[in-house]
């Protein structure tokens, strides 16, 4: 297993080297992609330094910039980095700034916006100074996702262990990483596999046999993690997406029958292994499920929203300031937010603020709905990605945490407002 892993690593990174020699701007989206989106539930651990991943990031980010100071006709970036959703996300990050003055948390308030402004407002700014998108930097940029979430499943299955954090024992990477984190990495390559594999045509058998192997690999890893958030947010996110997806009946029964035996081979594969290194997060998972409601993850998060939805009341919807959730949890002043991220823009940020998070909702289903009538190639993916992000906002995370949110919506948008054919966009 560790010399496919390192087959597997070694592919992608001489592919990605060819990639790099035919157009480096394509590798850099390759590369910010993949840091933003798939770090997390790879080994970074085993190596001999200190935040690799976040310096990753700030290295391709830097590299976009370079890249927009050297290119030829910086005009083609100028709609991808001037527009209604980038500049909803400049909106918003000035409410953040704007409710700091008042808000009864100030650290925890200045930390959620410094987090916010360098882990969502800032790559979205580096994706754009590589834009305009075409449908070429689309299916690389859904590659990515996969080839990531497969290497993350690998490396749980080869590095990972079992955290005994909690009640129920989780399988992790290193003694700092979080579970939760791992299996969403691990879910969006999944959910990117599963509409290439359900709902877009084109997949030969061999090719489909592997992304099935790739599917049934990646969602073992998340039941490994024991979370339930990400693995119902895939879940959730594939049944939304093959109901509002474009399609003939015949080949939507196609892929619910694909669907249904994909489901099936993940039990059989699960309940025969037991309890073991991949099973551990298993047990946690049917705990939760049969005690939904009563369970001290689900009272935590009801106590939560009951305490957002007082807050919100109380300020007449002025809301209580950027982090100020966390003056209402005791003991107060700590990091708590709501785990929803509706709920935590109501009660801090107020009207204002969810006026801006509901326009950039809003902003992009008209879009999706508009322009994927259209029939405009290769958005049904990003369409799942995003709404993955957005299902995964709503039980798990602050507005800085879920910055996968804020930037697959920015990847949204790009793929509907992008160029439709494989032309190079002012290539070095």
């Amino acid at each position: 297993m560790t010399a496919l892993y390192g087959s597997v690593l070694a592919g992608a990174l001489a592919g990605y080297a060819v990639v790099a020699a035919r157009s480096l701007r394509t590798a850099l989206l390759i590369g910010l992609a993949f840091s933003i989106f798939s770090l997390p539930a790879l080994p970074l651990f085993l190596l001999p330094v200190s935040g690799p991943g976040v310096a990753l990031r700030l290295l391709f980010i830097g590299l976009a910039v370079l890249y927009f100071v050297l290119r030829p006709h910086k005009d083609r970036a100028f709609a991808s980095l001037i527009n209604p959703y980038t500049f909803g996300i400049a909106l918003f990050a000035a409410v953040m700034l704007a409710f700091l003055m008042f808000t009864p948390s100030p650290e925890y308030g200045a930390s959620k916006t410094r987090l916010f402004l360098l882990q969502s407002a800032l790559p979205i700014a580096a994706f754009a100074l590589l834009g305009p998108f075409d449908q070429r930097d689309l299916r690389s940029l859904l590659h990515t996702l996969i080839v990531g979430g497969v290497l993350g499943g690998l490396s749980l299955v080869l590095f990972g262990h079992t955290s005994t954090a909690g009640a129920v024992d989780r399988a992790v990477l290193g003694d700092a990483s979080d579970p939760i984190s791992i299996s969403r990495a691990v879910g969006f390559g999944l959910t990117a596999l599963l509409v290439r594999l359900l709902l877009m045509p084109g997949v030969r058998l061999g090719q489909a046999a592997l992304l099935f192997g790739g599917a049934l690999l990646m969602g073992w890893a998340m039941i490994a993690t024991g979370s339930r958030g990400p693995l119902l947010s895939v879940v959730s996110t594939v049944l939304v997406t093959f109901v509002v997806a474009r399609g003939s009946l015949g080949g939507k029964v196609k892929a619910l029958a694909h669907l249904l035996a994909l489901v099936a081979a993940v039990t059989l594969l699960v309940q025969s292994a037991g309890p073991q290194r991949l099973g551990v997060g298993y047990e946690r998972l049917n705990e939760q499920f049969n005690s939904l409601g009563d369970n001290s993850s689900d009272q935590g998060r009801l106590y939560r929203y009951q305490l957002a939805v007082q807050g919100y009341e109380a300020t007449r919807g002025a809301g209580v300031g950027t982090g100020g959730f966390a003056a209402l949890m005791p003991p107060a002043n700590q990091r708590e937010f709501p785990h929803n991220i509706v709920l935590e823009v109501a009660v801090e940020l107020g009207d204002t603020g969810l006026a801006v998070l509901l326009g950039l909702v809003g902003y992009l289903l008209v879009l999706v709905l508009t322009r994927q009538r259209a029939g405009v190639p290769l958005v049904q993916p990003f369409i799942a990605l995003w709404l993955f992000s957005f299902f995964n906002a709503w039980v798990s995370g602050d507005v800085a945490s879920n910055s996968a949110f804020w930037i697959s919506g920015y990847l949204l948008w790009a793929s509907l407002s992008g160029t439709p054919r494989n032309t190079a966009q002012g290539a070095l």
